[in-house]
């Protein structure tokens, strides 16, 4: 029989029927002082009637404007805090219908004097499947949990600066990079205006993250406005109430 390997990369709020489910949260963002420590508890359930084998491991990633999340090997990035993640269990087997937990703690170095670093833990569980063809089609989910430290004793701030603002699909789409040294939580509200000063188009986003040297792409959708010239209007804010604002004019509506 021959096997053909499978690999599902899982996303907030998104699961295979019949895999593993995270029953905890994909990201932990957490600002202990440098020289104590954090934890979080990983919470696993077996929603199948057979058993389910997981493995658990720590890596890196960094994030391109162009390619997204790129994984990387633990500790061979700028800003990891792989090296500070310890793990109680790497893997395990859950019983049908059962659940697990495991924590995860980060041994943040004392003196460190960094703004911010990142780090993430991949949890990989799978079984194999007969296909009617008759192949061994191994189906295997992936979760990646991250882990964004913020350091509570340096002075830190966001700066956000537009890579790219443009109209698709019945939506707009701006790409932003902070390349400030904080991790943010921020909101984005766009406002389309015609050329008689009239409020064509508003939409407002729900709360996001935003990591240092981190590129965003953020989508205002449901945009209908006849085509024309307009003047976009961008503004985000963080929960620090920093504000960053961006002014196009732009043909809309093709």
């Amino acid at each position: 029989m021959r096997a053909l390997g499978l690999w599902v990369l899982a996303f907030a709020g998104w699961n295979a029927s019949g895999q593993l489910v995270l029953n905890s949260p994909l990201t932990e963002r957490f600002m202990t002082v440098p020289g104590e420590f954090y934890e979080a508890r990983v919470v696993l359930t077996n929603p199948t009637d057979a058993e389910l084998v997981f493995d658990a491991s720590v890596s890196d990633y960094h994030n391109s404007c162009d390619s997204g999340y790129v994984y990387a090997t633990a500790g061979t990035t700028a800003g990891s805090l792989a090296t500070w993640l310890e793990l109680e269990q790497e893997r395990g087997v859950i019983a049908p219908k059962g659940s697990l937990s495991f924590k995860v703690r980060a041994a943040v170095p004392e003196g460190f004097l960094g703004h911010a670093a990142h780090g993430c833990v991949f949890i990989e569980s799978g079984q194999p499947v007969t296909s009617g063809a008759g192949l061994e089609v191994g189906v295997k989910m992936r979760y990646a949990v991250n882990f964004i430290y913020r350091n509570p004793i340096v002075s830190t701030r966001a700066m956000l600066f537009a890579e790219r603002l443009e109209e698709g699909d019945g939506e707009l789409a701006l790409t932003f990079k902070n390349k400030g040294t904080a991790e943010r939580l921020y909101t984005s509200k766009a406002k389309v205006v015609s050329s008689a000063g009239e409020i064509v188009y508003e939409c407002t986003t729900d709360v996001s993250s935003i990591q240092p040297q981190q590129c965003r792409t953020q989508r205002f959708t449901r945009l209908d406005v006849p085509e024309d010239d307009y003047l976009v209007v961008v503004l985000t804010e963080t929960d620090e109430g920093e504000r960053f604002g961006l002014t196009k004019s732009m043909r809309l509506g093709r």
